[in-house]
């Protein structure tokens, strides 16, 4: 059997042809589906708070300065900043 997203307008055939759900069947379906989304609404954001004790957790970050072009005694000086900051 074909697997097809539902509800769908177009109807679900298998790779031979034919029909993978009896059409009686699908709308049957599809008529509950659009019933559940209305009574329990669309997909729902899902967020896992995290809590965070403090001094606990830094963040930090490195930024690469080559472009900057920066010389030192005539030489190109290729150097990184490092930046750290202690979750308050």
């Amino acid at each position: 059997m074909a697997s097809c997203p539902l509800p769908s307008s177009r109807p679900c055939r298998t790779s031979s042809g034919e029909d993978a759900v009896p059409d009686g069947v699908r709308r049957t379906l599809e008529r509950r589906i659009v019933q559940w989304r209305a009574l329990s609404g669309g997909e729902k954001e899902i967020i896992f708070a995290q809590r965070h004790a403090i001094g606990r957790q830094g963040l930090s970050d490195f930024t690469i300065c080559d472009d900057l072009r920066i010389t030192m005694g005539g030489e190109c000086f290729g150097h990184r900043l490092f930046h750290f900051c202690l979750r308050l």
